[in-house]
C-alpha cells in the first residue's frame, strides 16, 4: 500500500483515539494522575478487544455488545441507587 493512501486510512483512526481518549480525559480532569492511569487503562482495553474479536460475526458482536451495555446499565442504576441511599 503507497504511503499516502496508508495515511488517509490511518490518520482519522487517531483522530479517534484522541477524541475519545480526550473525552475520557474530561471525566477525571480534576486529578491527572488518575486521567493518564484511566486513558492507559482504556486505551489498553481498546487494543485487546480490536484484536481478539476481530474474526467475530456481527450478529455475535451485536449481541454480546448488547449485553455488556445491559450489564453496565444495571450496574450503573445500583451504584446510583446506592449512593442515593448514602448520602442524603
Amino acid at each position: 500500500m503507497p504511503a499516502p493512501t496508508s495515511a488517509r486510512l490511518r490518520s482519522p483512526t487517531w483522530y479517534e483515539y484522541v477524541f475519545l481518549l480526550g473525552v475520557i480525559w474530561l471525566f477525571f480532569a480534576w486529578n491527572p494522575f488518575i486521567a493518564v492511569a484511566a486513558i492507559l487503562v482504556a486505551y489498553f482495553f481498546e487494543i485487546l478487544i480490536d484484536n481478539t474479536i476481530s474474526r467475530v460475526k456481527w450478529q455475535l458482536m451485536l449481541r454480546s455488545a448488547w449485553v455488556i451495555a445491559g450489564t453496565l446499565g444495571l450496574v450503573n442504576l445500583g451504584v446510583l441507587y446506592y449512593l442515593r441511599m448514602v448520602v442524603p
